[in-house]
């Protein structure tokens, strides 16, 4: 078991020098967004669900991830928010959109990895079967080890979804993919991390 896990640790090393160019989008995380929120709940209240100071701009539609441009806006054009300016990178507006939109449409604010360890659980029980016989992380990636030596793994810093599984041709770890891993994102968040 300790051997995937190296396994694992160094092909994400190997795959991130390979990657570091073609980065795609990741998916927001609203987990973080969460924590992200605590500079905002003096003027906002203490979570976006009840819309103090109109942070709902923020929060897109039902079936997206909120709309991070709208915090650019407010910092940009309210006086209030000009403090922010320079402050919050682009992940973190997205991750707070995440939070808001999470909170407004009542969905799970689950990591972006356990929506995905859930996902994958779920949807394949055969290859990825509870309870995991180990996990935890390395760096940026957390993974999931089972007993029949698959895994799965998320990195927050790029949002690539990697996966150990013989069994599905995958003999050693592979990052699956940006376009792959933010449409898997998706599905294991409508599919698992909403109420």
């Amino acid at each position: 078991m300790k051997h995937t896990v190296n396994a694992i640790t160094r092909c994400a090393v190997i795959g991130f020098a390979l990657l570091a160019a073609t980065q795609g989008a990741q998916a927001a995380d609203p987990g973080r967004g969460k924590t992200l929120w605590s500079s905002c709940s003096s003027c906002h209240g203490a979570t976006p669900a009840t819309n103090v100071s109109g942070s709902w701009k923020a929060s897109g539609t039902a079936a997206n991830q909120g709309d991070a441009s709208s915090i650019l806006k407010g910092i940009n054009n309210e006086p209030t928010m000009s403090m922010f300016k320079g402050v919050l990178s682009t992940t973190d507006q997205s991750d707070l959109a995440a939070y808001i939109n999470a909170a407004r449409y009542n969905k799970s604010q689950a990591t972006n990895d356990q929506c995905v360890f859930a996902w994958a659980e779920a949807q394949l029980p055969a290859v990825f079967g509870k309870p995991a016989v180990q996990q935890g992380s390395a760096g940026t990636l957390a993974y999931r080890l089972y007993a029949s030596n698959n895994a799965v793994g998320y990195d927050s810093a790029d949002g690539q979804v990697w996966v150990l599984a013989p069994s599905l041709g995958f003999a050693t770890p592979v990052a699956l993919g940006a376009a792959t891993s933010t449409s898997l994102m998706g599905s294991a968040r409508t599919a698992n991390c909403s109420q």
